[in-house]
């Protein structure tokens, strides 16, 4: 996994908060002893490396984040806590929520334009905009951002989202762990330790085998967490309704 990539986004894109990774002797995890034990029986690599085949044959997904101590955009107050819970569409488009400091705000991208929906608070205290006419004009509405706001963009680029999964040289002591249960579904543990402390994977055994959970266990973004759904399933993003739309560069010219 790299550094520089655990962020909101990667964090990009971090997860439901029933698949977590955990060692087999951990109680949250029943054993799967209905699951065909071919393929988690494979090595390390051989499991990774068709989570990986699999994941980057998607066109569409949703993924949840909560991570601490991460990035957030240029002109945002850094939080130490952030939560992402989001659906990319495969069409350039993305929808969900993004908590920073548990300060909630509703995202749309679509057509290339960002819509944001928050509270005073948001605008206040993370956006920290000090015009209270402003602020008054676009709490709770649905703010179209200014075309040179990008700061949200790779939330829901793809690619960008899936580089949390990517390996570099500080990995090792790569092990694979038990079957057990990940809300129903059987998952094959991956252990690792990375430049930023031990490292969980949950891999979904049925076919595809994609990456369920994420979850890093030490270091300075310990406790960060990300899992996946909705596979190939989430459906093309709206822009909101016309009537709930304020047009942040009209009221701030």
């Amino acid at each position: 996994m790299r550094p520089a990539i655990i962020r909101t986004v990667t964090l990009a894109v971090l997860a439901t908060a029933t698949l977590t990774g955990c060692r087999a002797d951990d109680p949250g995890h029943a054993a799967q002893p209905t699951a065909s034990p071919s393929f988690a029986a494979q090595s390390y690599d051989d499991i990774r490396g068709a989570a990986m085949d699999a994941m980057k044959s998607l066109r569409s997904m949703h993924y949840s984040q909560t991570a601490p101590n991460t990035y957030v955009p240029d002109g945002f107050e850094s939080g130490e806590m952030v939560a992402v819970d989001l659906g990319i569409d495969g069409e350039g488009g993305c929808a969900g929520t993004v908590t920073i400091d548990g300060v909630p705000t509703q995202m749309r991208i679509v057509n290339k334009a960002t819509y944001l929906k928050a509270s005073k608070r948001f605008w206040l205290k993370i956006a920290r905009i000090q015009d209270v006419r402003i602020v008054d004009a676009i709490a709770d509405q649905w703010a179209l951002m200014p075309k040179r706001f990008t700061g949200f963009d790779d939330y829901c680029d793809l690619d960008k989202a899936l580089l949390v999964l990517e390996e570099d040289d500080s990995v090792r002591n790569q092990t694979v762990g038990a079957t057990v249960d990940a809300g129903g579904q059987p998952a094959v543990e991956l252990f690792s330790y990375t430049s930023l402390g031990p490292l969980t994977e949950l891999v979904s055994v049925e076919e595809p085998h994609y990456f369920l959970t994420v979850t890093l266990e030490g270091g300075f973004v310990a406790g960060t967490r990300v899992a996946y759904s909705e596979f190939d399933a989430v459906t093309p993003v709206q822009v909101p309704p016309a009537g709930e739309i304020v047009d942040l560069d009209k009221i701030s010219s």
